[in-house]
């Protein structure tokens, strides 16, 4: 459908907010290039790592659940008319998540705009009190790649093998990691505000059995010559730290064991023959990329602290199941684990892509705040109070002088209250070089303007 960019359009500003590069840049870098062609000027930003110097009149947020996340983001990333998007990152939960405050948004966030995948979320959060009109149903932007029209930008198996020095002649076992919540991990500080301290000692001790046992089940299937055709590619959730375990099997296995965070976790999926996972919702990227995805539970997740599209999965539960799955693989969606119903009524999936019914969502904002007179003293109060500009500058003197150097702060105590290996990791990771990013948005352009 053509449409028609108003003149005053081009002067609008949108500020793409992203916290976790490996889920969302490359749905950023989509959304941006869309914009642009509508005649929006946007910018892509870190979540943790920069600070906005000039207004912006739109603001498109990962998550935006409470008061306090709406001061974060409309101070740091200096958004006056309170016109906030959020693309609420979060949204396949457990019950008990579904159920916690801040999920269940409060009287300041419930008056922005929120994204929904699917009708679950809408019928979530209607019942939670908002209202149906900030709760536009658009799909979900991190499917969009996943439809025929995004071919020509994936890597082929030919061009990862080279990269990476993977052996094209054996079966490719993509294993999708969740295993986030080790003890002092990030996402265990995002779990304390979401689940009481039982639950979140239930999750990790069924994570941490669940990860040993499961990387015991591929330590015995690769330590069998009869496996010696499979290859392991091993992917880490985007906030796992390093895992002594995952170590100890790439040290054992080099040829046959890798760890590889690289690209998203699509890409993988399209060239791998057989993915799997434990919990991740990356599940719902293999099911509308048409491919099977195993799933290896040897222990059992409480309904209260499981995933919701896993309800019912079928899983492998023994390691004599775990073999079975992958000698007899079955690569069609028949075999597809959960409940295909389900993933629909989380997952919209229509015509038209997420990121054009998005940029529509963009298009209808109008200002919130009347009143933007005091806005900058406010803002000034807010950035000061939380000495914002000093913990900026000492994390990027930290990472000038890491990539200079290569040498890593020792002190655990300190590394891990301040997520240092976070920081490490943005210097590590190409996904976040300019030159990538310009790549990908001339792809992503020229599929936009076919």
């Amino acid at each position: 459908m053509m449409r028609v960019i108003p003149e005053n359009k081009k002067k609008k500003i949108v500020t793409i907010v992203i916290e976790v590069a490996n889920r969302e840049l490359d749905n950023a870098i989509l959304l941006k290039t869309e914009l642009e062609k509508r005649g929006y000027a946007v910018r892509i930003m870190s979540k943790t790592e920069e600070l906005r110097k000039t207004p912006t009149d739109i603001l498109v947020t990962p998550n935006c659940y409470i008061k306090p996340d709406y001061d974060f983001y409309r101070y740091r990333f200096n958004c006056p008319s309170g016109m906030l998007v959020n693309l609420q990152y979060e949204q396949v939960l457990s019950p008990i998540e579904e159920d916690n405050e801040l999920y269940s948004l409060d009287d300041t966030s419930k008056g922005i705009t929120h994204i929904c995948w699917g009708r679950h979320t809408v019928d979530r959060l209607t019942g939670k009190g908002v209202a149906k009109e900030n709760l536009p149903v658009t799909g979900a932007i991190q499917l969009d790649t996943t439809r025929p029209m995004f071919d020509s930008r994936w890597k082929t198996r030919s061009e990862i093998s080279d990269e990476f020095n993977l052996d094209q002649n054996k079966k490719w076992i993509l294993y999708i990691s969740s295993f986030a919540t080790t003890s002092g991990g990030l996402i265990n500080e995002v779990q304390k505000l979401t689940h009481t301290e039982d639950n979140v000692d239930r999750f990790s001790k069924i994570t941490d059995e669940s990860q040993a046992e499961t990387l015991l089940w591929f330590d015995r299937f690769l330590s069998d010559s009869d496996n010696s055709g499979y290859l392991v590619i091993y992917r880490p959730h985007p906030v796992e730290l390093s895992s002594p375990i995952v170590n100890s099997l790439r040290e054992k296995y080099p040829d046959s064991f890798r760890v590889i965070q690289d690209y998203e976790v699509k890409q993988w999926i399209r060239v791998s023959d057989i993915p799997c996972t434990w919990l991740s919702t990356a599940i719902s990227e293999s099911y509308f990329s048409g491919k099977n995805c195993l799933v290896f539970r040897p222990y059992e997740i409480p309904w209260d602290i499981d995933c919701v599209i896993f309800n019912d999965v079928r899983s492998a539960k023994t390691y004599e199941e775990f073999l079975n799955e992958i000698k007899f693989y079955n690569p069609s969606l028949d075999a597809f684990p959960i409940d295909r119903k389900l993933i629909e009524y989380y997952y919209n999936f229509s015509l038209e892509p997420a990121f054009r019914k998005i940029a529509d969502v963009i298009d209808s904002q109008r200002p919130r705040i009347s009143d933007t007179e005091t806005f900058e003293g406010e803002r000034k109060a807010y950035l000061r109070s939380g000495h914002i500009p000093l913990k900026l500058s000492v994390k990027r003197l930290y990472r000038t002088w890491y990539r200079a150097t290569g040498k890593k702060l020792k002190n655990e105590r300190l590394r891990s209250k301040f997520f240092v290996e976070e920081w490490e990791k943005t210097v590590d990771n190409r996904i976040n070089s300019a030159a990538l990013i310009s790549e990908k948005e001339k792809i992503f352009r020229d599929i936009i303007d076919r």
